[in-house]
């Protein structure tokens, strides 16, 4: 779980720096490490945005909003979600 946390950390900055490519890799990485890990798939649905794939951003949102992530649940109700 640790490693995964280091990747999402890593993702996040990368996704900042509008490093998208770069951001994806750590966060594909940190799921298949750790399944279940909800902030790895909001950070992966916020690259997508950033991607431009809103399909895919929405699809990741609505998996976090059912574990009970309330944040996840706002962004669905965003504006192209």
């Amino acid at each position: 779980m640790r490693l995964s946390a280091t990747l999402v950390t890593r993702a996040n900055i990368y996704f900042e720096m509008e490093r998208f490519h770069e951001a994806m890799e750590d966060i594909d990485r940190a799921i298949q490490l750790t399944p279940d890990y909800a902030w790895a798939y909001y950070t992966r649905g916020l690259i997508y945005e950033g991607l431009g794939e809103s399909e895919k951003a929405k699809s990741d949102f609505e998996y976090v909003c059912e574990k009970g992530w309330e944040e996840a649940c706002g962004a669905l109700d965003e504006p192209g979600n």
